[in-house]
């Protein structure tokens, strides 16, 4: 979903507009061409306007009128006057931030649509912290987009896939694998579930192993683009209530070339993310598809999203089986030894096993103590 930014001078509010647009999908309007109808009655709109100047606040006052009062409004201020702050707070501000946001301020913005929409109400654990249940709902909205300009011909949207990692990667410093995977679960597609879920892992596993910012991004951008090509796949087959057929197997298992093709065709991925797309499902024995690859053919990178990829498919619940515990999934990857790198599997036990749900885990410690 777009957040709404109104100007009353919008070559003045370009820059702040842009720096919000690395990390949301940002539409800068001016304020004199805002109508209702254009807003999403449960999403914040950014406002920038000169509050030190009665045009500007009367031009507000007649485009937001006492019906759209509840309207979530966030308010630029310049700091040309101290009482820019009062000002806004008079015109019914919910939040204020700087002209030149930082991604702090983006993540407050999707914290409000998150509790403006009700996100996590629907059974997720009172443990779940409001931010991850927002991260999660940031990263499930790249798949619509995905689905959009892959069918318009339209360039992926890379700078949104960034500020994703980056807000994945933050969740999880302040919080654990266990608490994301929560809020994956209010996710009704399999399909939605299984990319975040992946994510998630992907993170938390390279942050386990050590590796740097730049590394984790790296791994969590494949890991967001892993699945790509499923958006050339049909929804109801994606989604189906059953097991599949072999012929529908033997479909959906076109989608990891879907995926290289379709970034290869995009060309501003690297090659590392075309890589991880085409072959997360290879095996080093070489039974794997869609090429049948096998040892050093194949990338340190594709190893990681292999066995993250199989313990989130066994982790998850699907209408035709029941979700395994995360014990009994990584006991079936350490009996894959030949086909996983069985030293990035021993290493990946503990995030595994804190992949138990939070309330199985509080149960857990409650047992030992």
């Amino acid at each position: 979903m777009t957040f709404l930014f109104l100007s009353d001078d919008p070559k003045r509010s370009e820059p702040a507009a842009k720096r919000l647009g690395q990390w949301l999908p940002m539409r800068l309007m001016a304020l004199e061409d805002y109508c209702p109808s254009r807003v999403h009655a449960l999403s914040p709109v950014v406002i920038d306007i000169d509050l030190t100047s009665q045009d500007g606040i009367k031009l507000f006052r007649d485009r937001f009128r006492s019906e759209e009062r509840a309207l979530a409004k966030v308010f630029l201020i310049r700091g040309t006057s101290r009482a820019e702050p009062y000002q806004a707070d008079a015109l019914g501000a919910a939040l204020t931030i700087p002209a030149l946001p930082r991604r702090a301020e983006a993540v407050k913005l999707i914290t409000m649509r998150a509790q403006a929409q009700g996100t996590g109400i629907r059974g997720i654990d009172p443990e779940v912290p409001e931010f991850v249940i927002s991260a999660t709902e940031e990263v499930s909205s790249l798949h619509d987009i995905f689905y959009e300009t892959v069918a318009s011909g339209q360039p992926l949207p890379r700078a949104q896939v960034i500020s994703a990692s980056e807000l994945l990667a933050e969740s999880l410093k302040e919080s654990s694998i266990a608490q994301w995977l929560e809020a994956v679960k209010q996710h009704n597609s399999y399909t939605y579930r299984h990319c975040m879920t992946v994510s998630g892992l992907a993170a938390a596993f390279t942050m386990h192993l050590g590796f740097g910012e730049s590394d984790v991004q790296r791994i969590s951008i494949g890991a967001l683009m892993h699945d790509v090509g499923k958006v050339k796949m049909p929804i109801s087959l994606l989604d189906k209530p059953g097991k599949l057929t072999s012929a529908e197997i033997a479909q959906i298992r076109t989608h990891a070339a879907h995926g290289a093709e379709i970034l290869l065709d995009d060309a501003h991925f690297s090659d590392e993310v075309v890589d991880i797309a085409r072959h997360h499902h290879e095996l080093l024995d070489g039974s794997g598809y869609p090429d049948g690859i096998s040892g050093r053919a194949i990338s340190d990178p594709v190893r990681i999203m292999t066995i993250v990829d199989i313990f989130s498919a066994l982790i998850d619940k699907r209408s035709y089986k029941d979700a395994m515990s995360a014990k009994q999934a990584y006991d079936i990857l350490l009996d894959m030894e030949g086909k996983l790198e069985f030293a990035l599997v021993r290493a990946f036990e503990p995030v595994a096993l804190a992949a138990q749900s939070v309330k199985r885990n509080v149960e857990l410690q409650a047992a030992v103590a």
